[in-house]
């Protein structure tokens, strides 16, 4: 469900122009605005809330967008109303995800993310390649971070924004 949103947010992310190299030592710790995660990102991104209304409950999602030369930097918190079953949500982010963006599985693995149930994987379209980190806390309340580059982009920026995401406290209702 989170990533559905991804395929909107990446073509308005497409749209907007790119912003000048910035090497790693320049990057900087965001920390989202509930506190509740950091990631390294090379400039400030933007915010916005959707919320989804379902019969049986609502989900309210949380993107921080960053559009960054080519690289699409993405990172997210979604609270359910209700409880959901972490696999089979973690399950459903990632089909969801690579159907909107047109992009096939090419990898993945379960991890335990800061103590929560995750899973990592990468996808790829015919234009982009994407590394995505879900983590699962209690029942309620998935984190994301994606990076998406051009396939002819520079792949380096991918592990330094994935690998200094932390989730600095569960946050919402678990």
């Amino acid at each position: 469900m989170t990533y559905r949103i991804f395929l909107l947010v990446l073509a308005v992310a497409a749209l907007a122009s790119s912003l000048a190299a910035r090497p790693f030592d320049a990057w900087q710790r965001f920390v989202s605005e509930d506190k509740s995660f950091a990631v390294q990102l090379p400039a400030e991104p933007k915010h916005s809330t959707q919320t989804t209304e379902k019969p049986d409950g609502k989900a309210v999602t949380e993107i921080y967008l960053l559009k960054y030369q080519d690289i699409v930097y993405v990172a997210g918190i979604t609270e359910y109303s209700i409880d959901v079953d972490p696999k089979g949500e973690l399950d459903l982010d990632r089909d969801n995800f690579l159907k909107a963006v047109d992009a096939k599985l090419t990898s993945e693995s379960d991890v335990t993310f800061s103590g929560h149930q995750g899973r990592d994987f990468m996808g790829s379209s015919e234009t982009y390649d994407f590394v995505s980190r879900l983590a699962m806390v209690g029942k309620r309340r998935v984190y994301q971070v994606t990076v998406a580059v051009p396939k002819s982009g520079d792949h380096t920026v991918v592990r330094k924004c994935i690998d200094s995401f932390e989730i600095l406290r569960a946050g919402g209702t678990n």
